[in-house]
């Protein structure tokens, strides 16, 4: 109850008291002037509203009334509509119109396993069995939480969906989609036009929920392919290729999508076309953007500050410059994935060139460059590996060491050591990386006999009769053989 209701029901009582002293009859007048009349004009303008509504909206009404609650149903494109006048106390403060629109003879099917329903108006986490299903659109998902299963939840939400729903929820936080039906309460303090322009944009939804008439694989791959959203385009393909649909279908889907604007869309793509996809990834991995505008000569990752012919506020360009980055950051990203699914899958002939030119890029490209290194096993790139020391991304030099470890010959330890030497006080780690690449190098050696030299200290395996090269222990120094002397 409102605080108006609360004011007119403690002033009421003491009129109605005093109405019962002065006679019944005064009364009878009084409770009719005070509380009837304005209980029967309130019920006549809730039901002039809703009435309104319904004939706003064309329906073909069936009015009836059950237990006191006025109710008007019809039809409106093939679908079920269901204006119930909702009152909760007589003073009319939690007074709202309940819309159900549901499927009917004429329309689709709303799937009933679908529920959406806004995150915050939900339960909470955890106190139910549902699994949230996550379409990929970061706005969508962040507000609504979506069950009933991936592919039936990405088939009926196209973006005009998605779109009406988040409209409803800014304007109505009473909107869920449930059990094949949409439901909103619109409160009687909004004015006529608000409410049917609300019942409107639910109808449109309730339109766009349908069931594919083709079918849910058909509609996955459409979102897939059409949809606007690159994370709803991956999410949707994903969801396609995991399951047990058709190879031609997921094969027809790839192939649209290796030609994607988004760089990640274009990798699933290509490695589900598997060999046909081998083209396709090896472009990927060559291709650069374009240099941002922001970028200054020099130094990599040196930036100058956003600045434009034009009126555009710094603002605006601080969040292009942000976008940029980003993009850049995806880009380089999914060049190391393809070049990290290419070397598992392809024959090292094939891989070799593509694995020299990523050496000479940077970030993890060159790291899953180094990386691929190590599994091809070829020791004639040690030179690239060397090279690699002098980066200034940590994670390539790290990378550089355990690719030498594995690939490296005795002409690398001179190289090791010096990383070693120029690492900080508290680079643990990588001088830690450094001694196991020099053991690694070591063991393949085959071991040193007496009087020749060891590159590895005796924890690693070196015995009496050779020279260590590492640093602690007994670095330097000659262990004497310990066969007794000549007599």
């Amino acid at each position: 109850m409102s605080y108006q209701g609360c004011l007119v029901a403690f002033c009421l009582w003491p009129l109605l008291i005093a109405a019962w002293g002065r006679g019944f009859w005064h009364f009878v007048v009084a409770f009719t002037v005070t509380v009837l009349l304005p209980v029967a004009w309130k019920k006549r303008t809730r039901r002039a509203y809703c009435l309104d509504v319904a004939a706003a909206l064309d329906l073909t009404r069936h009015r009836k009334r059950f237990l006191k609650v006025a109710i008007d149903s019809g039809s409106f494109h093939g679908f079920s509509v269901v204006l119930t006048d909702l009152h909760t106390n007589r003073l009319g403060s939690a007074e709202r119109l309940q819309v159900v629109i549901g499927n009917g003879r004429e329309s689709g099917i709303i799937p009933p396993t679908l529920v959406l329903e806004q995150k915050w108006a939900s339960s909470f986490p955890g106190l139910d069995d549902r699994e949230d299903a996550i379409t990929g659109d970061p706005e969508f998902d962040g507000r609504v939480r979506v069950s009933g299963g991936d592919a039936t939840a990405l088939a009926v939400l196209p973006p005009e969906a998605r779109t009406d729903f988040l409209t409803l929820g800014r304007a109505n936080h009473l909107v869920r989609v449930a059990d094949g039906r949409v439901t909103l309460e619109i409160f009687h303090k909004a004015t006529k036009e608000e409410a049917v322009d609300q019942v409107r944009t639910a109808l449109k939804l309730a339109q766009r929920l349908v069931l594919p008439a083709d079918g849910v694989v058909a509609g996955l791959a459409r979102r897939a392919v059409e949809d606007r959203h690159p994370g709803v385009r991956l999410r949707a393909f994903t969801i396609l290729a995991s399951g047990d649909q058709p190879v031609e279908i997921v094969a027809n889907v790839a192939r649209k999508l290796v030609e994607d604007p988004h760089p990640e869309v274009r990798m699933r793509a290509a490695m589900a076309l598997g060999e046909e996809g081998f083209e396709y990834l090896s472009r990927l991995v060559l291709t650069l953007l374009p240099r941002s505008p922001f970028e200054r000569d020099g130094h990599a990752g040196t930036e100058v500050a956003p600045q434009a012919d034009d009126n555009t506020p710094a603002e605006v360009l601080l969040l292009r410059q942000a976008d940029e980055r980003a993009a850049a950051a995806a880009h380089e990203e999914c060049r190391a994935l393809a070049l990290a699914h290419l070397v598992s899958r392809q024959k090292r002939e094939r891989v070799l060139p593509l694995v020299k030119e990523a050496l000479r890029a940077s970030g993890p490209l060159r790291v899953a460059a180094l990386v691929a290194v190590t599994k091809i096993g070829d020791a004639s790139l040690e030179a690239e590996m060397i090279a690699a020391h002098e980066s200034d991304v940590p994670q390539v030099r790290v990378a550089a060491i355990e690719a030498l470890g594995a690939i490296g010959t005795a002409a690398a330890v001179p190289h090791l050591r010096a990383q070693a030497e120029r690492s900080g006080p508290l680079d643990f780690e990588l001088r830690r990386t450094v001694d196991e690449a020099v053991a690694k190098i070591q063991a393949r050696l085959q071991g040193a006999a007496a009087g020749q030299v060891a590159l590895a200290d005796a924890e690693s395996g070196s015995a009496a009769g050779r020279v260590s090269l590492m640093e602690d222990g007994a670095a330097g120094r000659v262990a004497l053989a310990p066969n007794p002397p000549r007599q």
